[in-house]
């Protein structure tokens, strides 16, 4: 190396002296900096010689401390030395390091063996070089990392100092009159990790804390090492230790937050880091939450805050989010008196809706990415009631109301709109929120209630402009013409007329299409059939100007009734293909906003029936109408997945299923007649039931004309839904024993609606598809809104069988197009097993289901955290989680599933991608529920993970019983372990389950109790096998010997495979 200028022993002085700090990489800046000015040999080689201290120093800490480098590590370290490497070729350690890293990490012995020729070329010597070409005589496997709590918090110290710029912090926390003081950082690291598990942390020295005030002095925040920092509290919080020691991590927490959120060159922190302090700062409050900590409110609030400022940062702005920690953080510090913070945020909220106003694209309120148009919203409805700002809240309540109307959401729009009223000065008109309750009702088909506000308001009406008596008037009629009031409902759309304002002659006649369009509706209701096609022509004339508006479509659905009513099919054809090529317009050149798309896609639902029917009914062949009717399922989960320009529109054809359709055919024809598919498809005019059978595959339809589907859901699904709830709903049983009401009454009712239930499903699909009665090795599924929640594959023929009885395997499929995905990955249960169980510390029999499930990682309580599961996902095999869930049907995205850390809920599972696992066991309260919607978009956790990857989910589709459930989930365990393909497994168990008798129950219980006993020694069983003793006492009291207790279908038939069958 040549001798070094002046600038050069500067540069260098300065690196020593962070080097005598082991901050290597701030030496290696400071090196890179001064070669910018001169690159001089001397340089290079003291970069190189630096870089290689650094990684010297993390392959001895990964010694010290017993872990494998992570892989991440491991490929920076690999790339930073092959830098070294060619600054300065002359560095044998260098290639040393690198042959040491592919040797016992990466197991790539051919590239350790080159390093290591290398590294002997430049005169390398190393008493370890026999050892090394030992591991190559060997060809030993790469060294593999630990999987125990102890290992995971080794590597997060690990990463914690690998991140702080290699800041060490060998002796702080530790009192000066210590008797066996750390001797080294390795030594440090050891004694915090023991009392960590332990449970013995110090509240006086603190030393989690002490960890990120050495970061904080000398400016090295960084986002990762808060976040390696939170796990930490997070470990501490779960293995119990004291609350003072929590809460002091915590505060530090917090303020490193806030300084996180503000920091950074330029006084603007990245995207990416603002990313990761929100991820952080709703890890804290998830720790608060899970711990049961008690918390000062003043902390809490810091929390939310820290939360808040970064989500409201410019570089990555999370106006939803942003909203609702501040509104969390403001009733925090009201509630620890906090009163110049709370006036700081009220101030704070008002200008944060008043932008959203201000940002404001239609009703939206500014919030236009998937799942954040609601949320957004809501948060802004939320915070407007914070700060008990009444005309805020007006704003902000209505544009939320708007909102809601656009996503099909009329029933929470209408409790949106109660509280407006209620919050209002007494004695006010209110016309404005009443009118819009009133168009709710009628969108919620709550006519009668429609119609009787709207008698209120017709007298007020007449003191409005003639725009607002024009549109009153207009959903008058509509009111009147859903009751048959079609008399009663042209004389009020002549009154709409009558108010209707003049327009320009350049300017777009919108209320007149509307009006037009409506009263040919009413008039053909009223066989006035010329007239109804005179208002028809009228509308278009208008419309032709504006070809893929909201009232084009509505004349384009009154054209398609028209030749429905003359018998004209083709023409129905015709007309439906243009209204429907509109809409496909419409969507696809009208921006990437998913709360638009649902709101159009409600729209164009009013289509899919009137066009299915025509097509079948004109003779178009049984296949492509099949396309057609798929073609209409799971638009918006399409676009939300795979969304962009002509690809989206090419999707939204029929013709684009066309492939898929030919892929089910091809399946059918190679069961050599012994399989069969059948998908439905449910309108206001009727249900089409499609099949696929036969050795050569071929496609059938059955037309069920008439309002079939619409009495089918509102008498019996609808009815069977709400006894279903009450029946296993303990604080109702509890309501009805305080008046004296038998605890058997709702469960009764649920069961015999039950049984009725799945006789009227048997029937409609046998009518259709008579060939179901003979059976086979397996049966696919696709049904269509409101079926989608119930159990199709239990369905009870004619003849007393139930379809699961008689097919080999019953499956499910969200749609034609997921399962032809799916086909060529069939579910086994091979591979990896990872039980998730009791994540929340209060389910025993979820514990019990997982102590004799086949070997398998099993993690329980703070083990069982949201991002263990997410890592799960990205490897092969099963997965089971028994935890608390819940299904939000008014906003599905909200559904959740529990685990230690957090939920997690179905807006953060869409964003998963390239899952691979082959089987997912929810055994989950609601999880395998989907939103029921016109049109028809199966949001819910089994379809969202099945198009994320995985092969096949089982999950229930209602509350389900916690011993039936335990009976049921370890019959199909033992089947599955035994090799039995996952919907048979779980279609035996359900029948199993059903012919079990009081006796033979309590036998399995006093078996599977016995195999407890053997079970993993690291799980708490005690309050479990407790419950379990309660559950045999209450059998052996309630039914006799030979009684059937679990044979009502809500405790057998309530899971669901949903996937591809095997063998596929």
């Amino acid at each position: 190396m040549s001798a070094p200028s002046p600038e050069d022993q500067l540069a260098i002085e300065q690196a020593a002296t962070a080097k005598l700090a082991k901050r290597y990489r701030r030496a290696a800046e400071i090196l890179e900096s001064a070669r910018k000015h001169a690159d001089t040999p001397f340089l290079r080689g003291a970069l190189a010689y630096t870089i290689g201290g650094g990684v010297e120093y993390r392959l001895q800490l990964a010694q010290a401390l017993q872990i494998v480098i992570p892989e991440d590590i491991l490929k920076r370290l690999l790339t930073e030395l092959d830098h070294a490497a060619r600054l300065d070729q002359t560095i044998p350690d260098l290639h040393w390091d690198i042959a040491v890293l592919h040797a016992r990490f990466t197991g790539d012995l051919s590239a350790a063996r080159a390093a290591l020729d290398r590294a002997l070329d430049r005169g390398m010597k190393h008493p370890m070089i026999p050892a090394l070409r030992d591991l190559f005589a060997r060809n030993a496997a790469p060294e593999v990392p630990g999987d125990d709590p102890a290992y995971r918090v080794r590597e997060l110290f690990f990463r914690l100092v690998d991140i702080t710029a290699d800041a060490t912090i060998p002796e702080l926390g530790f009192p000066p009159n210590d008797t066996d003081p750390p001797q080294s950082f390795a030594d440090y690291v050891l004694r915090v990790e023991r009392e960590v598990r332990g449970a013995e942390l110090d509240p006086e020295t603190d030393r989690l804390a002490a960890l990120w005030r050495p970061m904080r002095e000398a400016g090295l925040v960084t986002a990762d090492a808060l976040d390696y920092g939170t796990e930490l509290v997070f470990r501490a919080a779960a293995a119990g230790s004291d609350d003072v020691v929590t809460r002091s991590a915590l505060g530090d927490l917090a303020v490193l937050l806030r300084d996180l959120s503000f920091q950074a060159s330029g006084g603007n922190p990245s995207g990416s880091d603002l990313r990761k302090a929100r991820r952080i700062a709703r890890r804290a409050l998830d720790i608060v939450a899970g711990a049961d900590l008690e918390i000062d409110a003043d902390l809490h609030g810091d929390l939310w805050l820290a939360l808040g400022q970064s989500s409201a940062r410019p570089a990555d702005l999370q106006l939803a989010q942003a909203l609702d920690a501040y509104t969390h953080g403001l009733q925090c510090k009201r509630a620890a008196g906090n009163s110049a913070d709370v006036a700081r945020l009220t101030a704070l909220l008002k200008k944060m809706l008043d932008y959203a106003i201000q940002q404001s694209v239609g009703a939206s309120l500014g919030f236009a990415v998937l799942g954040q148009a609601r949320m957004g919203a809501e948060a802004a409805y939320a915070a407007s009631k914070a700060i008990d700002d009444r005309g805020m809240m007006l704003r902000t309540g209505m544009a939320y109301v708007h909102l809601l109307s656009g996503l099909a959401q009329p029933s929470l729009a209408i409790d949106i709109l109660d509280e407006l009223l209620e919050a209002q000065e007494a004695g006010g008109e209110h016309f404005d929120i009443l009118f819009e309750k009133a168009m709710r009702l009628s969108e919620a088909r709550r006519q009668s209630e429609a119609l009787a506000l709207h008698e209120r308001l017709k007298d007020r009406v007449e003191r409005r402009s003639n725009s607002e008596r024009c549109i009153f008037w207009n959903s008058y009629s509509n009111v009147l013409r859903e009751l048959q009031m079609f008399g009663a409902a042209l004389d009020a759309i002549q009154n709409a007329f009558a108010a209707r304002p003049e327009v320009g002659e350049n300017e777009f006649d919108q209320l007149g299409c509307m009006l037009h369009s409506n009263r040919g509706t009413i008039l053909l209701a009223l066989d006035r059939v010329d007239e109804a096609e005179t208002d028809a022509e009228l509308a278009a004339r208008i419309a032709v100007r504006f070809p893929i508006g909201e009232d084009s479509i509505r004349i384009g659905e009154l054209r398609v009734q028209l030749a429905l009513r003359k018998g004209d099919y083709v023409t129905a054809c015709t007309e439906c293909d243009k209204a429907t090529a509109r809409l496909n317009d419409r969507i696809t050149k009208g921006g990437s906003d998913p709360a638009v798309w649902q709101s159009m896609l409600h729209e164009w639902s009013r289509f899919d029936g009137m066009g299915l029917e025509a097509k079948i009914k004109s003779g178009k062949r049984p296949a492509a109408c099949l396309a057609f009717a798929e073609a209409m399922k799971g638009r918006l989960l399409w676009l939300l997945g795979d969304r962009g320009g002509e690809d989206a529109k090419d999707r939204l054809s029929p013709q684009a299923l066309a492939p898929a359709v030919q892929r089910a055919r091809d399946w059918v024809a190679a069961g050599s007649g012994k399989r069969c598919l059948v998908a439905l498809f449910c309108s206001t005019r009727g249900i089409a039931v499609f099949s696929i059978a036969g050795p050569k595959g071929v496609v059938a339809v059955h037309w069920i004309g008439g309002p079939v589907y619409d009495l089918f859901r509102d008498r019996s699904i609808a009815v069977w839904g709400q006894m279903t709830d009450w029946a296993l709903d303990q604080g109702v049983q509890s309501a009805l024993a305080g008046i004296g009401a038998p605890p058997e009454l709702l469960l009764n009712g649920a069961e015999a609606l039950s049984h009725l239930l799945l006789e009227q499903l048997g029937a409609i699909l046998y009518q259709a598809v008579p060939a179901l009665a003979d059976g086979g090795t397996a049966l696919v599924l696709i049904p269509h809104r409101a079926l989608r929640s119930l159990p199709l594959a239990h369905s009870q023929l004619p003849d007393g069988r139930h379809l699961s009885e008689i097919f080999g395997e019953v499956t499910v499929a969200a749609t034609m197009e997921l399962f032809a995905r799916m086909l060529d990955a069939a579910p086994s249960d091979g591979g990896s097993r990872e039980l998730f169980l009791d994540p929340e510390d209060n389910l025993p029999f979820a514990r019990l289901e997982g102590a004799i499930a086949a070997p398998a990682q099993v993690r329980t309580g703070w083990q069982a955290t949201k991002r263990e599961f997410l890592r799960a996902l990205q490897t092969s095999g099963a997965i089971f989680v028994s935890a608390h869930s819940a299904f939000v049907p008014t906003n599905p995205w909200e559904s959740w599933i529990a685990f230690h850390d957090g939920r997690l809920s179905l807006f953060e599972m869409i964003q998963q991608r390239g899952i691979r696992r082959s089987l997912l066991i929810l055994s989950s309260c609601e999880s395998g529920q989907s939103q029921q919607s016109n049109s028809d978009e199966p949001f819910g956790f089994p379809t969202i993970l099945h198009q994320a990857g995985v092969v096949g989910v089982i999950a229930p589709l209602w509350r389900v019983d916690d011993l039936a459930t335990f009976l049921l989930i370890t019959r199909m365990q033992d089947d599955l372990a035994d090799g039995v393909v996952p919907a048979r497994a779980l279609g035996r168990a359900s029948h199993w389950l059903r012919t079990l008798s009081a006796r033979d129950t309590l036998g399995r219980l006093d078996e599977l109790r016995g195999r407890m006993r053997e079970a993993d020694a690291d799980i708490s069983f005690d309050d479990a096998i407790a419950a379990l003793n309660r559950q045999r006492e209450w059998l052996k009291a309630a039914f006799m010997g030979p009684e059937r207790p679990f044979d009502a279908p809500l405790f057998w038939a309530g899971f669901q495979y949903l996937g591809a069958p095997a063998g596929s």
